[in-house]
């Protein structure tokens, strides 16, 4: 068996089974149980768990771990220790011992009925677990002072419904933590060669008293005689029926409210006039002539239409400066014009001291 690492505390996870317990009422003893009644024979014991791949198997472990995730099965062979035809009317009771070595955590525990064949050596065949019954379950809480010691479940109601031997739906019993339990614990399994207490089931046969002899039977007395029959008293006279009262008029029905006349519809107003179209705006763009040492620089729009401004020279405004310079509007055949001219084609700028870096300015149209 390869070691299967259910849990970070603990390093041999290999050594315990997962299970899940449920069931009735849990008695702890203080040592083992002296067996009463019919004692059946542990068949077989596994668990199939979430926490590892479904390919890995637990039929041969010596523990079984009670923890979430984990779902541990118990069967138990009837037929070896019950005689064939036994009833449900013959149990008193029957219990389910579990020895429990090691309980890490406390918790509550359920048990429930398997609705399916399994196999120890191949649960979960095909990596599916066997069903179970969904609609009896019982679940009690298990402390950590119940460690090392034995714990006994009354199972009669779950043991009746194998009833009468041969049964053909003995499935066992599964053992699950549901609802958010914390339990950690270990139950041995009858593979387990340590402390060797596998799981018990004993039944308590019911048990009737011998019945007595029959008692004879007295002699019957004499016969009395027959009484006379009494008289038949008269026929009484009929009584007449009584006269049906007669059926009163059928009410007229009401009349029919006048349906009110349908308003008129309202005039659908005149669209109005599209309005008129308005002006295409100005495209501009920016001239500037290259860096001179020049007191003076005449800039032309290449469109050969200026619009209204002057020099400057900086990009960041259209109409002020660093006032180094000042400016004219340029008319037809290069000469300076006055600013109200109206055939500008540029801008003539004069600059108040000669540096390298004299750049001119203008905004035209695109």
């Amino acid at each position: 068996m390869k070691p299967s690492p259910l849990r970070k505390r603990r390093t041999a996870v290999n050594q315990l089974k997962p299970v899940a317990l449920a069931s009735a009422i849990a008695t702890v003893l203080a040592g083992p149980v002296t067996a009463w009644g019919d004692s059946v024979t542990l068949h077989a014991d596994s668990y199939v768990t979430t926490l590892q791949p479904a390919n890995v198997k637990h039929g041969g472990d010596p523990s079984l771990v009670v923890i979430s995730g984990n779902t541990a099965f118990l069967r138990f062979r009837l037929s070896d220790s019950l005689r064939s035809g036994l009833t449900s009317q013959d149990i008193d009771k029957a219990t389910l011992k579990l020895f429990m070595p090691t309980i890490t955590t406390g918790g509550n525990l359920t048990l429930r009925r398997v609705t399916q064949d399994w196999a120890e050596k191949t649960i979960p065949a095909g990596g599916v677990a066997p069903a179970l019954d969904l609609r009896i379950s019982q679940s009690i809480p298990i402390s950590t002072d119940f460690a090392g010691r034995w714990v006994q479940f009354d199972v009669s109601d779950i043991f009746k419904t194998w009833l009468p031997l041969p049964s053909p739906s003995n499935f066992g019993f599964a053992l699950t933590v549901e609802n958010g339990s914390l339990l950690d614990a270990t139950i041995d399994s009858k593979e387990n060669t340590s402390t060797s207490h596998p799981a018990v089931l004993e039944v308590v046969l019911r048990s009737d008293g011998a019945t007595g002899a029959t008692g004879a039977t007295g002699a019957n007395g004499p016969t009395g005689p027959t009484g006379a029959d009494g008289g038949i008293g008269p026929t009484g006279p009929t009584g007449a029926d009584g006269a049906i009262g007669p059926i009163g008029p059928t009410g007229a029905d009401g009349a029919n409210g006048a349906i009110g006349p349908t308003g008129a519809t309202g005039d659908v107003g005149p669209t109005g006039p599209t309005g008129a179209t308005g002006p295409t705006g100005i495209s501009t763009i920016t001239v500037k002539t290259q860096a001179s040492n020049a007191l003076s620089v005449d800039v032309s729009c290449p469109t050969g239409k200026a619009i209204s401004g002057s020099c400057y020279d900086t990009e960041t405004s259209s109409t002020t400066g660093s006032g180094a310079f000042s400016s004219a509007p340029l008319c037809g055949g290069g000469l300076v014009c006055d600013n109200d001219a109206t055939d500008t084609i540029g801008w003539h700028c004069e600059f108040t001291d000669i540096t390298p870096t004299n750049t001119a300015y203008v905004l035209c149209a695109e």
